[in-house]
């Protein structure tokens, strides 16, 4: 019983030691598989083996498995072009200084950048020269990554290509890309389309304001100097082909000192000035202009007197011309001109109606000291006692109230019913003398009356205080009133 005791013991102790044998076997096993990062082979060994700290191990082997199959999805997202997340997983990775992590994150910046950069371009229809040098610079930072290199023959050919039809492109081409194999090409193309556009331009410039334009947009560019002084010369001709057409243009006096007014400060319509003036002066002199008015006055109408005037300043014939508005009262009233009809008002107004026979308004003044006889040889003739102006449009009539006074003491004052005469020009030429000084010291009526008597009836003092009585006995003329008219009469000698 001993000895069976004694072999069950060395039984035991023999398959303890086997196993303890196999587990080190095992665990030896898995560490080298660790060493060669084959984590899935170590970890179906250690995840059974308890051995040692073989869980720990197994749980580091189950990480790493985690990492690499991580690792291989952000690869998948990199080849998927998914940058953005192939990113964000490396970022990870790179946190726990898993493999080549932290530069996967760099890489994966500059294609996320490089994709962005690829997608502005791609999206954009229209560049501009900025935009073009600008997009060359950013896939000139990539060097050699990817395609960049051939965006950049991409970015210099479609420029090209706009410049080829645009000049601002070409000379911004060149100056952005001076070292391109084009450059050379470029800025002799300028020239050239510069030249060409200058000729263009001065080729459309048909005015003098559009030739100004083009001197003031050109003169700082030494290519268009030729072009410019052409644009200097076609200014000079235009000048002078219009001065030459305003001078033929001018058909009389007014249109003729319009142009010289015009055009005198301008040396080159100096010539043209010149012959102007002297058609001027044969203007004025010549009778032939006038003539078709002053031959036949009667039939000048408002418009051709008007008109002769406007036309024909300073001609020699103007004044007279002017006086046919202006007619002597007695002269057209004895060439029918005018027709008048005179009726009584009071002692110190007479109405006159005049009527315009000619074909052209009158200014007609009745003057002072004319005269109206009267019809009936018990009323009172009138004397104008102040010149009276009124103006008649052509065929028409206008009645006028004429300042006048009593001529004759011992008749009676006229009345609406009593009729006159026509005026005629006063003989006495002390009463003319005497209504001018009696206007000249603005004399009241009642002198202006007492005057006059004085001087065509000679009555005496108590006559004339007591002919001109108002209406309840007072007198129109008093002591005072005598004595003033009494100092004018004497004075007017």
């Amino acid at each position: 019983m001993k000895k069976f005791i004694i072999l069950l013991l060395l039984i035991i102790s023999v398959v303890f030691i086997a196993g303890c044998t196999s587990n080190q076997r095992a665990y030896d096993k898995a560490l080298e598989l660790l060493a060669e990062q084959k984590y899935e082979e170590a970890l179906e060994i250690l995840q059974d083996l308890n051995f040692e700290d073989s869980f720990e191990i197994a749980e580091y082997a189950r990480e790493e498995i985690n990492k690499k199959v991580l690792y291989e999805r952000a690869e998948q997202f990199f080849q998927d072009n998914l940058y953005d997340e192939a990113k964000d997983i490396f970022e990870r990775l790179a946190e726990q200084e898993y493999r080549d992590g932290r530069q996967r994150v760099e890489e994966m910046q500059v294609y996320i950048n490089y994709t962005a950069v690829i997608d502005e371009y791609n999206n954009k229809n229209n560049f501009s020269p900025e935009e073009y040098r600008d997009f060359y610079a950013k896939f000139d930072d990539f060097g050699d990554f990817l395609e960049s290199l051939g965006m950049l023959s991409v970015i210099d050919e479609s420029f090209w290509q706009d410049a080829l039809d645009d000049i601002d492109y070409m000379r911004l081409y060149y100056t952005y890309f001076p070292d391109s194999e084009r450059a050379d090409e470029a800025k002799q193309l300028y020239r050239n389309m510069l030249i060409a556009q200058a000729k263009s331009e001065l080729d459309s410039a048909s005015d003098i304001t559009g030739l100004q334009m083009f001197i003031r947009n050109w003169s700082d560019e030494s290519l268009a100097s030729e072009f410019v002084e052409l644009a200097a010369v076609k200014i000079d001709e235009i000048i002078i082909e219009n001065a030459k057409s305003a001078f033929e243009s001018a058909k009389n006096i007014r249109e003729l000192l319009a142009f010289v007014n015009y055009w005198r400060d301008e040396p080159l319509a100096a010539e043209f000035v010149k012959l102007a003036s002297t058609n001027i002066a044969e203007m004025r002199n010549n009778s032939t202009i006038s003539a078709h008015i002053l031959n036949n006055p009667n039939n000048a109408t408002d418009r051709m007197i008007n008109d002769f005037l406007a036309d024909y300043p300073g001609h020699k014939d103007e004044t007279n011309i002017k006086n046919l508005f202006v007619g002597d009262y007695i002269e057209l009233l004895n060439s029918g001109t005018i027709a008048v009809s005179i009726t009584g008002n009071s002692i110190d107004y007479t109405t006159v109606n005049i009527m315009n026979n000619s074909n052209r308004s009158l200014t007609v003044t009745i003057p002072l000291g004319a005269y109206f006889a009267s019809a009936s040889a018990s009323v009172q003739n009138m004397a104008v006692r102040q010149p009276t102006t009124t103006t008649i449009s052509a065929g028409s009539s206008n009645r006028v109230s004429v300042a006048s006074a009593c001529m004759n003491i011992r008749r009676v004052i006229p009345g609406s019913n009593d009729n006159f005469s026509a005026a005629v020009i006063n003989n006495n030429p002390r009463l003319v003398r005497v209504l001018n000084l009696l206007n000249q010291e603005n004399a009241s009526f009642a002198v202006t009356q007492a005057a006059i008597w004085y001087v065509t009836d000679n009555p005496g003092d108590y006559a004339l205080l007591n002919t001109l009585v108002y209406t309840g006995g007072r007198r129109a003329i008093s002591q005072s009133d005598l004595d003033m008219a009494k100092d004018i009469v004497r004075r007017a000698g």
